[in-house]
Parts: C-alpha cells; structure tokens; sequence
C-alpha cells in the first residue's frame, strides 16, 4: 500500500487560528479605541484648563490694576480754607471791639460762564469721582490702568472701565463675559463694549476683603450706594471662584479654581493722627 505525504494544516487548526486572529483583533481595536478616546478626553481637559488659566491671567490683570484716584490737591485747599474755630475768651480779659466794617472793593466784571472766586476762602467742592469699584458676589466693575490706547492723540483716559459678569448664552448655559469702556463718568456699572471670555460657567463667585473688615465680604460698592465701611475705599484683595462644566457632554466634568489677586494701589485715605510708620488705610474720621 502507497503512503501519502501530510502536508499543510487541517481544518480544526485553521478554524483554532482564525479564532485566535479574530480576538487579538478586537483586543487590538479596543485598545486602540481606548486611546484614541483617552487622547480626546485629555486633549478636552487641557483645553478646558487652558481656557480656566487664560481667564484668570486676564482677571488678575485687570484686577491687580484696579486705580483709585483722589483729587489730593482740592483735599489739600479745603483743608487750608477750612475755618479755624474760635477760641473761647477766658475770664476776666476785655471783649474785642469788632473791627470796622470797610465796602468791598468793586471787582472787575467775570467773563460769561467763569465764577468770581470767593473771597471769604470758601472749601472748593470736591469733583466727581470717577473711580469707582462696585462688586457683589457674582459681577464685578471698577477702574483700571489696564487700558491701552491704540492711537497717540485719541481722546480717551488711559484708565478704563471694566466689568465682569455672568449672562446666558448658548443652549442654556452661561458665559463669562469682560465689559470694557475706555471712557470714565461716575457710572461704572453702565457702558462699555462685551466680549465672552469663557463659556460653560457653572459657578462665577466673588469676595472681597480690605479695610474696616476682619474676613470676606459678599459685596463691595465704594459709590453713593456703599456703606461707611466701602464707601470711597478700595479692597486690598479679591477672592474669585470659577467653576467650568460642560453638562451636554456625558464624557466633560467640572474643574474648580479659586484665585485671590492683591491690589496693588488701593490709595484709601489715611487715619488722621496715627502713626505715619505704622497706620493703615481706613475711612477719615
């Protein structure tokens, strides 16, 4: 009887290998699956962080920026025509005799719209001040040296107004938005040009902390509206907490930062009589 050669495989090997085959090739597509997927997930998380950092890169800017201009020169006037109170006459000493009263001397007539000065050395009025920093816990507007002008002899201050405010946008969520206004009055909170920072702000909180005050406060208005504790003083620093959280995408979840940012030239006015070495900035007495 002649005896065949084996060769080649048989049918149970090759369906063994084909099974083989077949499970390294889904390991090897989940594993790439996982990658690709842990690429997209740090990619979104580094930009999320990114956008996080760049917004507090610009709050701190402006913020440590923040001007509190006082008119020291008026202050200074009304304190030198600030009448002297009279001192009481002691007993026994001879009551003066009024001095003779003289007729003014004519004046010469003021060109329209310009007004005599007095003569009896009456306080100037104290200008309007246009500095300002009015905040609560979820917006922000103040005065800051931030501003920078893009054309030599343009009529604008080199201050500017910014604000900082939380609005909805988007499919429901809200958005950080900075508010700039390169033009100064008395009202800080109106004005100025918008422009979304960040998006997907699930919390947007603000403290402050300065004088006259021994922790943080939710609110901070040096205006007309303020309380003899702020009003016509600027905080020494700002706590701000920005939570960023994306709920329309299943794989996003929120990240949380809190910076506090000095400021650097709050100018408060000085505590009359204290110590030039050691007083600090609280309201005048």
């Amino acid at each position: 009887m002649r005896r065949h050669d084996e060769s080649g495989f048989t049918l149970i090997e090759v369906m063994v290998a084909l099974a083989i085959l077949a499970v390294l090739s889904v390991l090897t597509a989940q594993a790439m699956k996982s990658a690709v997927d842990n690429r997209v997930s740090l990619s979104a998380d580094i930009s999320r962080d990114q956008r996080l950092a760049d917004t507090f890169r610009v709050m701190r800017s402006d913020i440590s920026n923040a001007f509190h201009h006082r008119d020291l020169h008026v202050q200074m006037i009304n304190e030198i025509l600030k009448p002297t109170p009279k001192a009481s006459a002691s007993p026994g000493s001879q009551p003066q005799q009024p001095a003779p009263t003289q007729a003014p001397a004519p004046t010469a007539p003021q060109a329209p719209g310009v007004q005599a000065q007095n003569p009896l050395g009456t306080p100037r009025p104290t200008p309007i001040q246009v500095t300002n920093f009015v905040g609560d816990a979820e917006s922000l507007y103040f005065t800051s040296t931030t501003n920078a002008r893009t054309m030599k002899d343009s009529q604008e201050s080199d201050l500017a107004k910014i604000g900082y405010l939380t609005k909805s946008c988007g499919q429901g969520g809200k958005c950080l938005y900075r508010s700039v206004s390169p033009f100064l009055d008395d009202e800080v909170t109106q004005g100025g040009t918008e422009t979304m920072l960040v998006d997907n702000v699930e919390e947007f909180k603000l403290r402050y902390l300065g004088p006259n005050h021994e922790d943080y406060v939710n609110a901070w208005k040096t205006d007309k509206n303020g309380t003899e504790q702020t009003r016509d003083i600027f905080p020494y620093a700002v706590e701000v907490t920005l939570t960023l959280y994306n709920k329309a995408d299943k794989r996003d979840k929120p990240v949380t930062g809190t910076i506090l940012v000095p400021i650097n030239f709050p100018n408060n006015a000085k505590k009359k009589g204290s110590d030039p070495q050691t007083q600090t900035d609280v309201t005048q007495q």
